[in-house]
Order: structure tokens, then sequence, then C-alpha cells
């Protein structure tokens, strides 16, 4: 790889983004004008109808139109027919090619065995997504699962170390979610130095404990993983401070549950954008969207 020049024009190469997961229920302009307003650099698209029925172009237009630009690709969060098997994890990156994003998120699968069907359906998919990449400049960045059920710990590469060695071998990229990690729980801080040669995508959130009575698999995307950043358990200013000394220059994604942002309460939500926006840059030392960044900087090969 490349090396930057400086620690300090290192870490001017970041990129801020916020997934529009937090906010997937509202139109998508909407989502990102909150997005624009709160001084991200730009967003994670998380697939949904109304990006399927515009278009990347139209997508690519209307994040423009407000500074943003489309950094990354998320799968459909609910069904979306015509995006959600594995065979069409290579019009997402078609889509993301064209909207002008970098990398692709690809979860792993829910199976025991990438020897079984679904196993090797997946393989292959995600190949096919990779050699396409390669094509068309996007990289695929395979996701740290999240626990939910215990039967989820025996799936093929749950394990953070089995899902490296895989990325290492079939040359994938990974996207590490510190939630999803405290919900085995792992060590964000070993995680991140067990992922951190191929990392290019950093999903960050709190996770809070919850109390028995509340403590339910079908809550916990709202209100267990996903929280606001400094309002939860994990060492998030260290994992921060951290990024910034090693010099990652990959994206910093906040992925945030909308119960968490308050997303019923315009006004709370937006205080909240903000601040957590904040708590990254101030963490990084980077400066607002929109502000020069440092000069002669040279980039990390891909």
């Amino acid at each position: 790889m490349a090396k930057v020049e400086t620690q300090s024009a290192r870490r001017f190469a970041l990129k801020l983004s916020i997934s529009t997961g937090c906010l997937y229920v509202f139109p998508l302009q909407w989502a990102l004008r909150r997005a624009a307003d709160a001084g991200f650099d730009g967003i994670e698209l998380a697939m949904g109808l109304e990006a399927a029925l515009r278009g990347p172009i139209r997508v690519r237009q209307l994040a423009g139109a407000h500074k943003l630009k489309v950094l990354s690709v998320h799968p459909p969060l609910f069904p979306l027919p015509g995006w959600n098997r594995f065979e069409d994890t290579v019009k997402l990156v078609d889509f993301a090619a064209d909207v002008g994003a970098s990398v692709v998120v690809q979860h792993t699968p829910d199976t025991s065995d990438l020897d079984s069907p679904d196993g090797k359906a997946w393989r292959r998919a995600i190949d096919v997504a990779r050699r396409r990449g390669v094509n068309r400049g996007v990289t695929l960045a395979l996701e740290n699962r999240a626990i939910f059920w215990n039967r989820q710990r025996d799936y093929a590469l749950a394990e953070p170390e089995s899902l490296y060695r895989f990325a290492e071998a079939h040359d994938f990229r990974l996207t590490l979610d510190t939630a999803h990690a405290a919900s085995w729980p792992w060590d964000v801080m070993e995680l991140y130095d067990l992922f951190r040669d191929r990392l290019v995508n950093l999903h960050l959130s709190d996770f809070k404990l919850l109390p028995a009575w509340l403590d339910h698999p079908r809550f916990h995307t709202y209100i267990k993983h996903h929280q606001l950043l400094g309002h939860g358990d994990l060492p998030l200013h260290e994992l921060v401070q951290r990024v910034r000394m090693d010099g990652y220059v990959g994206l910093v994604t906040l992925e945030l549950s909308p119960v968490a942002l308050r997303g019923w309460w315009p006004a709370r939500l937006r205080s909240n954008l903000a601040a957590s926006a904040r708590f990254v840059r101030n963490g990084l030392a980077l400066p607002s969207a929109g502000e020069p960044a440092a000069t002669s900087l040279s980039r990390q090969a891909r």
C-alpha cells in the first residue's frame, strides 16, 4: 500500500458518513437534507424502494444537490423484491458504481456450512460481485454479524477470526460494526486490531445493556444495538482515537437506531444527528463538511 505523507494529512482522508437506514421510513430527499445539515460528508445508502425506483443517476443527483456523496451501499433492511437474494449482490455493485459509491456492504450467510446449497450459492454470488466490483471500482466489504439468537453463533463466518481468514483468502475487504461486535460480546478494540488491515468501512454505534424484562431479541436493533455514540457501554472515544492514530483512511459510517435518534421528534432528531457527527469529528480532528482538508494528501491504494 502507498503510505500517506503525514499523520496530519492522513486523518483528513477519512469520510464521515451516515446510513440512510437511520431514517429508512422517511423520503430520501428529507433524509439527505438532515444528513447535510448535521455536517456529514456523505451517506451509506440502505437500498430501499424509493432508491430502486429512482435509480442510481437520480439518487446521485439528489445527494449532490445537498453537497453529499453516496459513499457506500447497503443491502435492503427489509424484503425488497429483486434485491434480497444472494444473486442480487451484483446488482448492488452495479448500483453502487453508477451512484458513485466505492463500497458495498455484504452480509454473511444464514447457514452453518459454506458447502451447503445456501453456502455455495452465497459464495458464487459474492465471487461474481467481487469480480464485477474490480471492473467497476467498487469494493465488496464483508460485515461482522450481530447475534440476536443463540443459533446464529454456529453460522459460518460468524466468528471474527473465520471471517477475517475468509476475507484474506478470497480477497475481500471488511466492514466492522461495533454494535454487532458487542452483541456477542467481542471486545471492539481487539476486533479492530484483527480487522484493520482489511478495513474499509467502520460502522459506528453504541451498545446498551437492557434490564431483563426488556431484553428481547425483537427489540435489540432499536433499543440495545445501534445506540447514540457515548450513550452506551462501548469505548467509542478510545476507538475513534485509535483510528486517528493508525491513519485509517476508509469510511466511518454512523449506523444509528431511529428510536435512539428520536426520529419522531424533528428537533431532537436534528440535534442528535449533529451531536453524533461532532463526536466523531472531534475525536478524529476532522474539518467540518465543506471546510478545506489538508494539502499534499496521497491515498492508500485499494
